[in-house]
């Protein structure tokens, strides 16, 4: 059996895999991307439609950005909170 410790720390600027033993791993994950990070995050999945994040504020731009840039379809999401499911 293998040991894999998910983490917010990088082990090393050029690899998220820090490896301890022939089966015990770190691997580094972040939800935090830099803009062109993000483009080409969203170039590479081949994005048919794209909803970008706008609960700090910055979708409108993202979605602007990846319209222009990638010329895939891009919208911000909304932040509006509603109780009710699939509203």
């Amino acid at each position: 059996m293998a040991s894999v410790l998910l983490s917010a720390f990088m082990a090393r600027p050029d690899d998220p895999v820090l490896e301890y033993s022939e089966r015990s791993y770190r691997v580094a994950l972040s939800n935090h991307a830099d803009f062109l990070g993000t483009l080409e995050y969203v170039r590479a999945t081949k994005a048919k439609y794209v909803v970008a994040d706008n609960t700090r504020g910055r979708g409108v731009e993202l979605a602007q950005e990846i319209r222009t840039r990638l010329r895939i379809p891009a919208v911000p999401s909304t932040n509006i909170h509603r109780h009710e499911w699939g509203l």
